[in-house]
């Protein structure tokens, strides 16, 4: 179901954020210029519980660019989940803006755009009822229905460089589309040319 009053809320808060945060790096960073180039990889939860994502990044002056996969979903053969498991997958193109405190810590935030595949639940089928460890265990059991839609996605990281091309960071997600919304947070690695 479109539903693209959703969509308004968001992106006013992505272009609010941006131009707030850009407005402020070009008063902190006037005088650094950084051109470095770093992979992303990152595993947490959210509201699908578990979540996985691979990014490569772009970090010229203060400007980010970020290109992601991100995977979420629910644990895969739990006998409590309803079938078939929820899952989304998202690749993402982002920009946005990143502040250095230090060149140890940096604090960066994207948002843009984002192709997503997933499997949502359909008409309700019926319950499968099983007997593990002792116990009887109803499972929900829906029609497939897998969907393809275009969403907005944003992204907040606070990395921190531990040691030349090594870094760890904080990040936080989040996805609005046409069928679904999802967020959470991961522990990332950061790898390649980081800061100095």
């Amino acid at each position: 179901m479109m539903q693209l009053i959703s969509f308004k809320k968001p992106l006013m808060l992505i272009i609010l954020l941006i131009s707030s945060l850009s407005n402020l790096l070009a008063e902190s960073d006037s005088t650094k210029k950084h051109n470095f180039l770093w992979i992303n990889i990152a595993g947490g939860g959210g509201s699908y519980e578990t979540a996985f994502s691979l990014s490569l990044n772009k970090q010229n002056g203060f400007n980010l660019w970020n290109l992601r996969f991100l995977e979420v979903g629910a644990f895969k053969n739990d006998i409590y989940q309803s079938k078939p498991e929820l899952e989304a997958k998202e690749l993402a193109f982002m920009y946005g803006l990143v502040s250095t405190a230090s060149d140890y810590v940096a604090v960066s935030f994207t948002g843009g755009i984002s192709f997503v595949y997933g499997i949502n639940h359909g008409k309700y089928l019926g319950d499968n009822q099983f007997e593990f460890n002792g116990n009887i265990i109803h499972q929900s059991v829906y029609e497939k229905v897998e969907y393809y839609t275009a969403g907005i996605s944003v992204d907040l990281q606070i990395s921190l460089k531990i040691f030349k091309g090594l870094g760890l960071g904080l990040e936080f997600f989040a996805n609005e589309n046409f069928e679904t919304r999802f967020l959470g947070a991961m522990i990332a690695i950061q790898y390649g040319f980081l800061r100095n």
